[in-house]
């Protein structure tokens, strides 16, 4: 079936997997799409398909009458933006808030704000944000403290290589060469949006060991300091924003999916810099 010929979101649905499926992600939001979709050009709509059918895969087991309507500000978003996205990691943060966004209050639009604010980040700042989130939970799992007070978030600073940041920010040899400009672009970036805290250190082993008054680190590296915000959008995106509270981001017990392969980073290699 061609998009021209698609009238209604149910026929369209059929192509995500059907029109259950669709229900099931948009609850009655699906009544308000029914006509905005009859254009789409192939490519938009495989981006669309792409990310419905990896909302469905995180999915909750919650029984459906738990569950409330997708945001409609939200669907548009997704409708919008994310059908000329071809990018996997900004198409799993926009599944993964599709998936928030119905667990929860009907009149919570949180997931909509999300959802603008990606919209307004480059590829390299959600990469980077994604990288620095993964990492900190992974470097600091288990521990048991108040995230929520500044102070406690000043002493979670952690150093990041640079060879890590290019391995899994910068993935073709062209960007590599632009490596500087696209550093300062991806963390001021996040800086301005407040998704990591200001306190933060970028350059050489000697620079960041004089600026912090701590051994030098082996390489190049970006030493930075989380942010509730970073925090919230990381659980958000992660599809469990509105159930988990952000001093839980570090509790063992919680499930988050790990939406890039970053097994070979050695976790060593991350290290607190307070």
């Amino acid at each position: 079936m061609e998009p021209k010929d698609l009238q209604t979101l149910v026929e369209i649905a059929g192509a995500f997997g059907g029109a259950k499926m669709a229900t099931k992600l948009l609850g009655p939001t699906l009544e308000y799409f029914g006509k905005g979709l009859k254009e789409f050009t192939e490519k938009r709509f495989e981006n669309v398909k792409s990310i419905f059918l990896k909302a469905a895969k995180r999915f909750p087991t919650k029984d459906e009458d738990e569950l409330t309507a997708a945001n409609p500000n939200l669907v548009k978003t997704v409708l919008d933006y994310g059908s000329y996205t071809e990018d996997a990691l900004i198409q799993e943060y926009l599944a993964g808030l599709l998936i928030s966004s119905r667990i929860g209050m009907n009149n919570d639009n949180r997931s909509a704000v999300y959802a603008k604010l990606i919209e307004n980040l480059s590829v390299y700042q959600i990469r980077t944000h994604y990288l620095i989130y993964t990492l900190f939970r992974k470097k600091y799992l288990g521990m048991n403290i108040s995230i929520n007070i500044q102070v406690n978030r000043s002493k979670l600073q952690f150093y990041i290589p640079f060879s890590i940041f290019e391995r899994y920010v910068l993935s073709s040899d062209e960007e590599k060469t632009l490596s500087n400009s696209l550093v300062d672009h991806s963390i001021h970036g996040l800086v301005r949006n407040y998704l990591i805290e200001q306190n933060l250190v970028i350059g050489s082993p000697e620079h960041i060991a004089a600026e912090l008054k701590t051994n030098k680190p082996k390489e190049h590296g970006i030493v930075i300091q989380p942010s509730v915000f970073g925090i919230e959008l990381f659980l958000w995106v992660s599809s469990i924003g509105k159930d988990i509270q952000i001093n839980k981001v570090l509790d063992p017990n919680i499930f988050i999916p790990e939406l890039v392969d970053f097994s070979k980073i050695n976790i060593n290699d991350i290290y607190p810099c307070p």
